[in-house]
C-alpha cells in the first residue's frame, strides 16, 4: 500500500524493516522520499533498509543526502562511517567518527569503531606485502580477516581472487569477483574477468551471461564484445551436444522404465532448445508412461520385457492362465484368481494386439474406460450380468477373449 501521508509510510516501512522484509520495506521509504523530499529521515530510513540489503553506494547517497539538509545530524555520520568501513574506506570512516564520537550518546559506539581503524589499516598493509613476496596461502589467510571487517571493498576481494588464482583455486577466485561485480556500477573489467574465468572452467552458459551484462554497461567494449562472439559460438555448440545426449540417454531411462529419469533428461533437452521435437515428444510420452506405471502394467502382469515378441507373450500368458483359472486353481482365495485371471487375459487382449499395444506403449490404457475404443470387426466378450463366468458376480473389464487359444 503506497498510499497515505509521509508518516504513515514511515511507519509502514518501519514495520517491514523489523520483520525483515526489506524490499516492502524499501518501497515505504521510496513513498516516504516522494512525499517529502526535503526531509532528512526519510533518506536516513531508507539508507537503513539500503545497508540491510548491501547496497553500500546507494546508502551513502542517502546518508550524504539526509546530512545536507541536517549538518548535525551524526546518527548519519555514525552510519556513514560504518558503511565506509564495510567499504574499506578507512580515512573517510574515521572523519565520521571523529565528528560523531562528540554525541554523548553515540560516544561508546563510535569510539569502538575509530579504535578499530588503525589495527584494520595495519592488517591490510600486511596482506598486500605478503601478497608482494608472493606468498599467496599467507595472503589469502590475512585478506580474510580484512575481508571480515570490510566485505564491501571490491579492492581487497580482488586482490584475494588473485591469491586464490596462484593456488589454483578456481571457484574461490570466481566467487570474489563475481561478488566485485555486484559492489560497483559500472565495472566492464570485473564483468570481463569473471566470464573469462567461467570459460576457463567450463561454465559455458555462464560465461555467455556476464559477458552480456558486460556489453550491457558497454555495447562497444573492446574486450567483452569479441569474447561475446566467441563464446556464443561455443556455447551453441555445446547446447546442441547437450541436447542430444540428454534426449538420448533420456530414451535408455524409458527402455529401463526409469521415467523419472527420463523426464529430468527431457527437460534439460527442452530447456536448451525449447522448440525440441525429439525432446517434446518424449517428455510427453515419459508423463504418461510414469502415470500408467503407477497403475496396470501388463508387462508386468505377464512378467514380460516391453520388447518381448507375440510369441514370448502367449507362452506367459499360457503358463498364468493355466495357473490362475478358477477352475483349476486349488487356493482357498477364489477371488484372487479371479482377479488373476481377468487381468492376465486383460494383459494378453492388449499386448498381442499390434494397435492396442502401441496405445499402451505411448502411455495409454486401451482397456480404461477413457482408452476404450468401439470396435466393429470383432465381438467383445462380456460376461453375462457384467459378471464373472466362473462365480463371484463381481464386475471386471469388457475385453476381447479368444477361448482358441487360451491354453
Amino acid at each position: 500500500v503506497l498510499c497515505g501521508s509521509v508518516e504513515s509510510h514511515l511507519e509502514l516501512g518501519k514495520k517491514y524493516l523489523a520483520t525483515g522484509k526489506l524490499q516492502d520495506a524499501l518501497s515505504q521509504y521510496h513513498a516516504a522520499v516522494d512525499g517529502d523530499p526535503n526531509n532528512y529521515l526519510t533518506y536516513f530510513k531508507r539508507a537503513i533498509v539500503y545497508i540491510g540489503m548491501e547496497k553500500g553506494q546507494l546508502a551513502v547517497a542517502d546518508l550524504n543526502k539526509a546530512t545536507e539538509i541536517r549538518p548535525n545530524f551524526v546518527q548519519a555520520q555514525l552510519q556513514r562511517a560504518k558503511v565506509y568501513i564495510k567499504q574499506g574506506k578507512l580515512q573517510r570512516a574515521q572523519q565520521d567518527l571523529e565528528q560523531s564520537i562528540s554525541d554523548a550518546r553515540l560516544k561508546d559506539e563510535a569510539t569502538q569503531h575509530l579504535e578499530s581503524i588503525q589495527p584494520l589499516r595495519q592488517t591490510i598493509a600486511n596482506a598486500r606485502e605478503i601478497y608482494e613476496s608472493g606468498d599467496y596461502g599467507g595472503a589469502i589467510q590475512i585478506l580474510n580477516v580484512a575481508i571480515e571487517s570490510c566485505p564491501w571493498d571490491p579492492e581487497l576481494r580482488d586482490l584475494r581472487a588473485n591469491s586464490y588464482l596462484a593456488v589454483n583455486d578456481k571457484m574461490a577466485a570466481i566467487a570474489d569477483v563475481r561478488r566485485i561485480t555486484r559492489l560497483t556500477n559500472d565495472n566492464t573489467d570485473a564483468y570481463f574477468k569473471l566470464t573469462t574465468l567461467l570459460y576457463e572452467n567450463g561454465d559455458l552458459a555462464d560465461s555467455l551471461q556476464q559477458v552480456r551484462e558486460c556489453l550491457k554497461l558497454d555495447p562497444d567494449h573492446k574486450l567483452c564484445y569479441p569474447f561475446y562472439k566467441k563464446v556464443k559460438k561455443y556455447n551453441k555448440k555445446l547446447g546442441s551436444i547437450e541436447e542430444k545426449v540428454n534426449s538420448e540417454r533420456a530414451e535408455l531411462y524409458l527402455l529401463n522404465e526409469q521415467y523419472d529419469e527420463a523426464i529430468a533428461d527431457y527437460q534439460k533437452a527442452k530447456s536448451v532448445n525449447n522448440g525440441n521435437q525429439r525432446a517434446n515428444e518424449g517428455l510427453n510420452k515419459a508423463n504418461k508412461l510414469l502415470k500408467q506405471s503407477q497403475k496396470k502394467d501388463y508387462y508386468k502382469i505377464l512378467d514380460v520385457k516391453r520388447t518381448a515378441s507375440k510369441r514370448e507373450i502367449l507362452k506367459a500368458y499360457r503358463k498364468l492362465a493355466v495357473k490362475w483359472h478358477p477352475d483349476n486353481y486349488k487356493g482357498e482365495d477364489k477371488k484372487k484368481a479371479e482377479m488373476k485371471f481377468i487381468d492376465v487375459a486383460a494383459a494378453k487382449e492388449v499386448l498381442t494386439d499390434p494397435a492396442k499395444r502401441e496405445r499402451f506403449d505411448n502411455g495409454e490404457d486401451p482397456l480404461s474406460p477413457e482408452g476404450q475404443q468401439p470396435d466393429f470387426n470383432g465381438q467383445a466378450f462380456h460376461f453375462p450380468g457384467g459378471g464373472f463366468p466362473f462365480g463371484g458376480g463381481e464386475g471386471f473389464h469388457n475385453f476381447k477373449f479368444h477361448f482358441g487359444d487360451r491354453f
